[in-house]
Parts: C-alpha cells; sequence; structure tokens
C-alpha cells in the first residue's frame, strides 16, 4: 500500500503542479508550458524530472515555514519594545526610529518599529484611533424642558438631541449655536 501524504501548495504551485502533469501526458509542449508558468525552458525540464523522480512535494517552496532572510531575532524585538515602554512611550514610530539610529545604533525601519509597537498593544493605526471619537451632545435640560412629543425627523434642527425647530423657537432661539451660548451664558 503506497504512502500518501497531505500537501499544502499555493495556488501559482498548484497551477505549475497541473501544467507540468499536462507536459507529461503530452498534451501541452514545453515552449508552451514555459510560456504560461513565466520560466526558462531549461528550468522547466529541471522541474519535470524532479516531479517525475521525487513526485509533488518537489514543487512546494522549500522556504515555507522558516523564517525570512530579512527578519530581526526576537531577542532584538523584545529589547526595542522593552526600550519604547521605558523611555519612547509617547513618541511615533518614525521618531522612535530615528532614536533608535541615534542613541542605540539600531538601524530598523518606521514600518518594521510600527508593527512591532502595534503587536505590542502600543502604537494604533488612524483609524484604530479615530474610532469610538464622537461629538458632545448639548442636551436640552439645561435650558428648558425637553418636548415629550414624538419628534418629526424632517423637522429636527438636530436629530441626536431631537431638538426641534419649534422647540427651539419656543425657546426663543434660532439654532443649536444660539442654545449653546444662551447655555454658557454669552447671550
Amino acid at each position: 500500500m503506497p504512502q500518501t501524504r497531505l500537501l499544502t501548495m499555493s495556488a501559482p504551485e498548484l497551477d505549475r503542479l497541473t501544467v507540468i502533469e499536462r507536459v507529461g501526458e503530452g498534451r501541452l509542449t514545453q515552449i508552451e508550458a514555459s510560456k504560461q508558468l513565466g520560466i526558462t525552458q531549461r528550468h522547466l525540464r529541471r522541474s519535470i524530472a524532479a516531479f517525475q523522480r521525487d513526485g509533488a512535494h518537489t514543487l512546494v517552496s522549500k522556504k515555507r515555514g522558516m523564517r525570512s532572510n530579512r527578519g530581526c531575532a526576537d531577542s532584538v524585538k523584545t529589547w526595542v519594545i522593552e526600550l519604547v515602554r521605558e523611555h519612547y512611550v509617547d513618541f511615533g514610530p518614525t521618531l522612535i526610529a530615528e532614536k533608535l539610529v541615534e542613541k542605540h545604533d539600531t538601524v530598523l525601519s518606521r514600518e518594521t518599529v510600527r508593527q512591532w509597537l502595534m503587536q505590542a498593544g502600543i502604537w494604533r493605526s488612524r483609524r484604530q484611533r479615530q474610532k469610538g471619537v464622537e461629538q458632545a451632545v448639548v442636551t436640552p435640560t439645561a435650558i428648558g424642558t425637553f418636548p415629550t412629543s414624538a419628534i418629526d425627523p424632517e423637522r429636527t434642527c438636530a436629530p441626536r438631541t431631537g431638538m426641534t425647530n419649534d422647540w427651539l423657537k419656543s425657546q426663543g432661539l434660532i439654532s443649536v449655536r444660539d442654545l449653546w451660548m444662551k447655555a454658557h451664558g454669552y447671550a
């Protein structure tokens, strides 16, 4: 009974497998296959030979699961995070990267520092920082009674507070600005 192994292949690797199988069956020439895959004919012949010799796992990238050659050691990452927590909490990623070069002789890109800070929960993207920011709502109870009747949405001056034009007029006001001025003693 032949031994079966589970392979995880990316879409381009799967495409390469189907093209090589079609070449092996004679339904596609090596020239057409190399053009489809965007590789040289020599590279295609090597891939076909490896596939016929060792199977489909030869088409899977050997670098999968390995650390990038450009990656930093985890010790550097933890050192930078600790340094930021101690000395540079209020700084942004760009300034932190500059301070690392200036004071600590460590060259890291701004984006690397930003990604590390976001993973550590020290920095948030602009979109995340702006979430939850809401305008302050002026409540009419400071000046008069709030209308208890149902509010007509078409006639509402400030829909979040429920102040209708009629209610503002009954308070002797023309706009929400006038209400604010009166509430703070400017009118």
